[in-house]
């Protein structure tokens, strides 16, 4: 061990640390009953395990336990890559008695805050890149020459956090993963419970297969395929299987099925932009005189209705709106989309890093398996709303990479995780980022997986509220080697969806 430490730079000997903090990030709210209390802080890392310099501070936040015992405690991680955990009112509420506040009983939860993310240090902010697209339309620029204006400002930022010492390749799953087992040996804890959302569920299998043996047991809510070695191209082919199965939830609706035909909806509604993307108008509410000229493409429209496949309401909304995309034409599109581009070029973009940071995201996303090129999108099986959508969404993520050109992960980060650990994986039948099928191959290559999938679910479901998902996690939580109670899925109403006029059929 002497030998080892000697070997090590000086900076890293003494870690991982706790420094913890006289203030909380968030008080507790007064509904959270069962615990003694919070404590947060940071655990200093090593930016770069491998004998780079630096070090990284990872905030956290520590529910304390109600009876303290040497039951594994709770550790929960967000998801983006990039959000942010522990100063979410949303998250803390999550641990009121009728919902997971029985796992505080006997056990800790730590929220983790991951490196780059809002309350670590650095924080991978980026506000050049969120006032980049406003930029643009105020110069009055088209699509080509924004995204030049989007590579300069994200150019500069990536200057910004590398002159202050920030080694972006250090920013990946397998130093993430790292973090999660020196977050543990810090404070103090033998084995956990680890609990990921979306991208964290990722991160999860990293650790299922980089430390099994500090876990206890694991819940995976929306969880992706760490065999996938682009995640971007597969987008198409998701969104595909989204409106497959949108089209066969409406066939199962007197209603809907009588009302819409969804895949020639969808098809008309795109061949609107056959003469050409729609100029609008967006006046900025209570601001007469403060105008943005807009123009909108086929390709940015696919990903506006990619967006509406992501919400509860607005799926129970899609075919109506298709419906008037079709009927009513260019001049209702501009209304809508004319709305929603509004509405993004007057965000704050403190507040879109607060949600996101985009820096830590790109470099997580860039390091592992990322898009090379806009043509390599699936397009088998998958008609045009897939492939635009698709297309959109890599064409930015290949100017991001390209601009940071990172080292790839070793192999091994795209091996399945199959330790013996109790798992539950969570999945919603109308989850559009990651499908249920995707999660599947996660669980089949897991011996000790229960896969639990809510038909009327979305993306992530714990985070979300569905109360069903929180009481099969919370039992499983307090007793891994249980088998889940599971019979509150089949109570889930079918999803209603509404009329052409916009209304609800009787009786809903």
């Amino acid at each position: 061990m002497t030998m080892l430490l000697a070997a090590l730079p000086v900076q890293a000997q003494d870690l991982p640390r706790v420094e913890p903090l006289e203030t909380c990030f968030l008080d507790l709210p007064p509904e959270v009953t069962q615990t003694r209390g919070a404590d947060c802080g940071h655990v200093v890392v090593a930016q770069d395990r491998t004998g780079g310099a630096g070090e990284v501070r990872l905030a956290f936040m520590r529910l304390n336990a109600q009876s303290p015992s040497d039951a594994a405690p709770l550790f929960m991680l967000a998801g983006g890559p990039g959000q942010a955990i522990t100063g979410d009112p949303a998250i803390v509420a999550l641990f009121q008695p009728e919902l997971l506040g029985p796992i505080l009983e006997t056990r800790d939860v730590v929220l983790m805050e991951q490196r780059g993310t809002l309350r670590s240090r650095p924080y991978l902010d980026c506000p050049e890149l969120w006032t980049a697209q406003r930029e643009a339309v105020e110069r009055g620029l088209d699509d080509e020459e924004g995204r030049l204006v989007l590579r300069a400002r994200f150019s500069e930022c990536v200057a910004r956090h590398s002159a202050e010492g920030v080694d972006l390749a250090a920013y990946n799953n397998l130093e993430n993963a790292a973090d999660v087992n020196d977050m543990r040996r810090a404070l103090g804890y033998e084995r956990i419970v680890f609990y990921g959302e979306s991208y964290g569920s990722e991160l999860g299998q990293n650790v299922m297969r980089e430390f099994p043996g500090i876990l206890e047991a694991v819940v995976l809510d929306g969880a992706a395929s760490l065999a996938s070695t682009d995640w971007s191209a597969q987008r198409s082919s998701f969104a595909q299987w989204g409106i497959d199965n949108l089209t066969g939830l409406c066939a199962e609706d007197a209603d809907c099925a009588a009302s819409y035909d969804i895949p020639a909806l969808l098809d008309a509604a795109l061949a609107v932009f056959d003469d050409g993307p729609i100029e609008m108008t967006y006046t900025v509410p209570d601001q007469p005189d403060a105008t943005f000229a807009l123009t909108v493409t086929q390709d940015q429209f696919a990903s506006y209705l990619h967006g509406l496949q992501t919400e509860i309401f607005a799926v129970m909304a899609f075919p109506a709106l298709l419906n008037a995309y079709v009927t009513e034409g260019r001049e209702r599109i501009a209304a809508d989309m004319a709305a929603q581009r509004g509405a993004e070029l007057l965000a704050d973009p403190a507040a879109m890093d607060a949600a996101m940071a985009i820096l830590m995201h790109a470099a997580m996303v860039c390091s592992d398996d990322p898009p090379v090129s806009a043509d390599d999108v699936v397009t088998e099986d998958v008609g045009l709303y897939g492939r635009l959508f698709a297309r959109n969404s890599a064409t930015l993520y290949v100017e991001l990479c390209d601009v940071l050109d990172l080292p790839q992960l070793p192999d091994r980060a795209d091996e399945l995780a199959s330790a013996d650990v109790p798992t539950l994986v969570l999945s919603g039948g109308l989850d559009v980022q990651t499908p249920w099928y995707v999660s599947q191959e996660v669980v089949d290559a897991l011996p000790n997986a229960t896969h639990v999938i809510f038909p009327a679910g979305f993306h992530v479901q714990v985070m979300n509220l569905n109360r069903c998902a929180i009481a099969i996690m919370r039992d499983f939580v307090l007793d891994p080697g249980a088998s889940p109670d599971t019979a509150c899925v089949t109570e889930a109403e079918p999803l209603p969806f509404m009329r052409p006029d916009f209304t609800m059929p009787e009786g809903d």
